[in-house]
């Protein structure tokens, strides 16, 4: 009995003892389809990035895998199930190779998660999504979402290669969620104007007045309700 891994299998019959018989082997070259659902977020002090890669590997088992993350970032932490160790390459025209190493070979479907971040304080102008490149997948498909910190709007500007969803139909969410796309092409591109949200302050006023003997009470119960930008 042949095992389950077996695929190919050659049956010959031979009229007679002279005969010979040679096999050539050709190894295999493995085929990865990677999906990435990408999170933006632009915080106080911080630009956020991160990624969650799922790989298909078929045909045959990887070691190593390799991709490019943009330069001006830097890398948080890379992790997986079967992750052991990660390196990342010197800058090299506007991006940085990543090398992601696993404990043994792996195949089939497997998830890496990558945290980028650039210190960079909030503030109004223009923000250019970085994109991340894999180059040897056969496909590159996901969705990505952009969230603000309160007091900041995030509108799309110049979009190449992305399709706007709506926000709810995004796989992961946050509690900042402004801008949500699907990808439609590798080699897309995204740019975002930032604007800050002008303060407004309302407050809602209850006086309680009281008169005891030799005495005169009063109690205030203010509501403040905060919009656009928080106060301190």
């Amino acid at each position: 009995d042949l095992p389950s891994s077996v695929r190919q299998v050659f049956h010959y019959r031979y009229p007679s003892e002279n005969r010979s018989f040679e096999v050539s082997a050709e190894r295999v070259k493995p085929e990865i389809n990677a999906s990435q659902i990408l999170s933006y977020e632009l915080t106080e002090t911080d630009r956020v990035l991160r990624a969650d890669l799922e790989l298909e590997i078929r045909e045959a088992g990887i070691r190593e895998w390799e991709f490019y993350g943009p330069a001006d970032y830097s890398v948080v932490s890379l992790t997986g199930a079967e992750v052991a160790d990660y390196v990342v390459g010197a800058p090299e025209e506007g991006r940085r190779r990543l090398k992601v190493i696993f404990g043994s070979e792996v195949s089939g479907r497997r998830l890496v998660k990558v945290h980028f971040e650039k210190n960079e304080a909030a503030g109004e102008g223009s923000w250019k999504l970085p994109v991340l490149e894999f180059p040897g997948s056969t496909m590159v498909r996901g969705e990505l979402g952009v969230s603000a910190t309160p007091g900041f709007r995030v509108n799309p500007g110049e979009i190449s290669g992305l399709s706007e969803m709506p926000l709810a139909l995004l796989l992961k969410r946050g509690p900042n969620l402004q801008q949500a796309f699907r990808i439609r092409t590798p080699d897309w591109s995204a740019g975002m104007e930032i604007k800050a949200l002008s303060q407004n302050v309302q407050a809602d006023t209850y006086h309680f007045y009281s008169l005891q003997e030799g005495t005169a009470y009063v109690s205030v119960l203010l509501n403040y309700f905060v919009t656009g930008a928080p106060v301190s």
